[in-house]
């Protein structure tokens, strides 16, 4: 979605551009390379999150050999969270982009030789010095904003939306990447979005990904009532982020009548001095309601949770998996946490606060699943993952739900394996 944010914002004013979306289109790095080389363009822009960081870089790396005079840049949520420290890590990036990258990819593409200073919102290499210039403000009009220029990508079956930037709350394991402020379209500009999408593109299924969409209770009646105006809830299933405080049946039963399908909770934690802890604002009985709320409108629930909180211990994680049955949504993701520069986590994790103790410094470990970054000094790091293998086995068999077990686990088979084989050789080579 970023991609596609910045090619149509950057085509509108003019610049010439071109996007490879290298994991969708299942291009591996010698592929990308030989279409960047034909491209040949002057600006080589790469989005990174902090477990992809380094296959950026190395990908950076390699199209540089074909073109060395290119100027290459970083964005996304790893550069955003250590903008000079990506620099200095990562010596093939000239310039990261710090938060929203419209503005000033645009101004870096407009930019003459000597006005990187001039530019706000980014760290850049000049004279053998890492410099990093003031903050962006953030975009206030976001419906100014073009759609996403989803036509410069081979065409897909499903197109994500988003209707707002930011979050409110401050869970401490999340570095809110958009802010605390939220900034929010308007219910007519989203319901033009989705009616293109479903005219033009022919999807039937939307995935809303806003940090928590139902923030609002009128604007998510406003934007349910123009995708009725418009028939789009005949054609369109979609799916969006809630909360467990501030909901209602009421709000469940408008987006099901609206075309809503499925619903997924940032539960987190069964334990109400964990919830506390990291600041989630929401106890476990907010949790039980919302998710029965939600089935009772006829949405399908998806809970998320995170085993390794701050002095998390067995039986808090207990509490967590425990919880995750009682609630039997239709669908479960349970990660490992991972200190994500940024976050309190993080700082947390480097300063052995919080029972943490941090085993690694190599961004490749930075992944919720099967990542091996953090652990707790009463839970190491396989502690945490037979928890973690725990929670998904007794979910789906103590509720009797051994086919959905048997199709979780040949859907995630890649995963498994891939999980097997590192530990495997971990035992042979300890």
């Amino acid at each position: 979605m970023g991609l596609a944010y910045l090619g149509a914002y950057l085509r509108d004013r003019g610049v010439a551009i071109s996007i490879i979306d290298a994991k969708f289109e299942k291009l591996n790095i010698k592929q990308v390379v030989e279409r960047a080389r034909k491209i040949a363009p002057d600006i080589v822009g790469i989005t990174v999150m902090t477990n992809y960081v380094k296959a950026g870089a190395l990908l950076a790396q390699r199209i540089r050999q074909v073109l060395p005079r290119s100027i290459f840049v970083a964005g996304g949520a790893h550069p955003t969270a250590l903008a000079a420290d990506t620099l200095k890590e990562f010596s093939v990036f000239d310039i990261v982009v710090i938060g929203e990258g419209e503005e000033a990819l645009f101004e870096i593409a407009s930019a003459k030789a000597g006005q990187w200073p001039d530019i706000l919102g980014i760290a850049y290499k000049m004279d053998g010095q890492v410099r990093q210039n003031s903050l962006r403000p953030r975009i206030e009009n976001l419906d100014a904003l073009p759609f996403p220029a989803w036509e410069m990508f081979p065409r897909a079956k499903t197109y994500p939306l988003i209707t707002s930037r930011g979050c409110p709350f401050r869970c401490i394991f999340c570095m809110r990447m958009h802010g605390v402020r939220v900034r929010l379209r308007s219910p007519d500009n989203v319901a033009q979005e989705m009616k293109m999408l479903a005219e033009k593109y022919h999807i039937r299924r939307l995935p809303i990904l806003d940090e928590i969409f139902t923030v609002n209770k009128e604007r998510v009646f406003a934007i349910c009532d123009f995708i009725e105006k418009e028939g789009l809830q005949k054609k369109l299933a979609w799916a969006a982020n809630s909360r467990v405080t501030g909901t209602s049946y009421e709000i469940f039963k408008k987006m099901r009548n609206a075309g809503c399908r499925k619903i997924d909770f940032g539960i987190e934690s069964g334990n109400d001095d964990t919830l506390r802890l990291i600041q989630k604002d929401a106890t476990v009985e907010d949790a039980v309601r919302a998710v029965g709320l939600a089935k009772k409108a006829g949405l399908r629930t998806h809970g998320l949770f995170i085993l390794g909180h701050p002095n998390e211990t067995r039986k808090s994680a207990g509490d967590t998996i425990k919880l995750a049955v009682r609630l039997n949504t239709a669908y479960l993701s349970v990660g490992i946490m991972v200190p994500y520069p940024g976050t309190q986590v993080y700082d947390m994790a480097r300063a052995g606060l919080g029972g943490y103790r941090l085993i690694s410094r190599d961004w490749n470990d930075y992944n919720k699943q099967i990542g091996n970054a953090l652990e707790l000094k009463g839970l190491d790091r396989r502690a945490l993952e037979r928890l973690q293998i725990s929670a998904y086995l007794k979910f789906y068999l103590y509720n009797f739900r051994v086919i959905d077990c048997i199709k979780f686990l040949f859907s995630y088979r890649r995963v498994a394996l891939f999980y097997l084989r590192n530990k495997a050789r971990a035992l042979i080579c300890p």
